[in-house]
């Protein structure tokens, strides 16, 4: 399977959602390496939190995730 980038970071995690996915995505030459996105096939990846730390962005990640997953109910 082919790395999926976006915007120099590449997509390392990701969980599917009612309308897309949450993506974590790492960059290693970034001033914020890296990256919590939502993702939509129709509209790309959008609302953007970076981190320069990997256990934050990870937490994010995951609390994304649960929101969403609330919302949706």
């Amino acid at each position: 399977m082919a790395k999926e980038i976006n915007a120099g970071y590449e997509i390392v995690k990701r969980s599917r959602t009612a309308d897309g996915y949450i993506v974590l995505g790492y960059n290693p030459n970034a001033p914020d390496p890296y990256v919590t996105w939502k993702y939509r096939n129709d509209y790309g990846y959008y609302h953007g939190h970076y981190f320069a730390n990997e256990d934050r962005a990870v937490r994010d990640f995951k609390k994304r995730v649960r929101e969403e997953k609330t919302y949706a109910r």
